[in-house]
C-alpha cells in the first residue's frame, strides 16, 4: 500500500524528525457478481534516520462490509503491520527518486487479508516525485510485491 509519506513533497522527514499520518480509503470489491465495501484506515509513522532515509511503520485497520448478493456478513479488524525503509537517492531541482522496501508482519486477521496470515511480504516501490508548480505535485510509484 503506498503511503502519503512516500509523496509528501520531494524531501524525506529529515534527520531526527517524526511524522504521523492517518489515512482512510474506501473501495468496492466486485467478485463473481458480488459486491462488498472495504474501508482501509491506516496509521503511518515515519522517522528520519538521516536526511535521505526514513523508517516507516504502518498499522492498518480494515472494515469489510456485508456481501450484497450472497449475504456474507461483514467483518473488521487489524491488517498486517508493515515496516519499511525509504531511501531518496536522487533529489535535484524539481525531480526526486526514491526506493522503498520493507516487510509485512502477519499480525492481521486471515479473513481480512488477500494472503493468509502468517505469510510475510517484501514490498518494493519506486516513488518518483516531479514538481509541476509550487502548489501541485505529480507523483508516480512503481510498486512490486513479492511474498516470501
Amino acid at each position: 500500500m503506498p503511503h502519503t509519506a512516500d509523496h509528501r513533497g520531494h524531501r524525506n522527514s529529515g534527520t531526527g524528525n517524526f511524522q504521523a499520518e492517518l489515512t482512510n480509503e474506501q473501495f468496492t470489491i466486485e467478485e463473481d457478481a458480488s459486491k462488498q465495501k472495504l474501508a482501509l484506515t491506516a496509521l503511518t509513522l515515519s522517522y528520519g534516520v538521516v536526511d535521505s532515509v526514513d523508517m516507516i511503520v504502518s498499522v492498518p485497520y480494515l472494515k469489510l462490509g456485508a456481501s450484497e448478493s450472497n449475504g456474507t456478513p461483514g467483518t473488521q479488524g487489524m491488517g498486517d503491520i508493515g515496516l519499511d525503509v525509504k531511501w531518496r537517492f536522487y533529489d535535484e531541482d524539481k525531480l526526486s527518486i526514491a526506493i522503498k522496501t520493507g516487510v509485512t508482519f502477519p499480525t492481521g486477521d486471515d479473513v481480512l487479508n488477500s494472503v493468509p496470515a502468517g505469510t510475510p511480504g517484501a514490498p518494493i516501490s519506486f516513488p518518483v516525485t516531479r514538481w509541476s508548480s509550487g502548489h501541485f505535485t505529480c507523483i508516480w510509484a512503481f510498486p512490486f510485491q513479492q511474498r516470501v
